[in-house]
């Protein structure tokens, strides 16, 4: 019986420890690259604001990079005037645009 118990003891330690080691892993979000930049094309979506969405930052985005302008009405976005694209590049991709915005990088 005590092996019985001390086996369920070390069972809900571990359970315990993988929630709450689970519960400081590091969220992904984004993060101003301190740069103004654009690249053309490889957009995956956009959102209305000044700031990129959270909701685009995760595991599988991590190390990309969003855009955002301030000021800036082309009729993408839903004719937003202030608003950012999500980029399936990273700072490492060399820019290509003309459009030069805020950068931002998912971490």
């Amino acid at each position: 019986m005590k092996a019985s118990f001390a086996f369920s003891c070390c069972m809900l330690t571990v359970i315990a420890m993988s929630v709450v080691d689970a519960g400081f892993e590091a969220r992904a979000e984004w993060r101003s690259a301190d740069i103004r930049a654009d690249w053309t094309g490889r957009d995956f979506a956009c959102s209305p604001g000044p700031v990129p969405k959270n909701e685009f930052c995760n595991a599988a985005t991590r190390g990309l990079v969003a855009v955002c302008w301030a000021s800036r009405r082309t009729g993408e976005c839903n004719n937003a005037l202030t608003w950012c694209t999500y980029k399936k590049v990273t700072l490492q991709t060399r820019p290509d645009g003309a459009a030069a915005g805020d950068v931002y990088v998912c971490r």
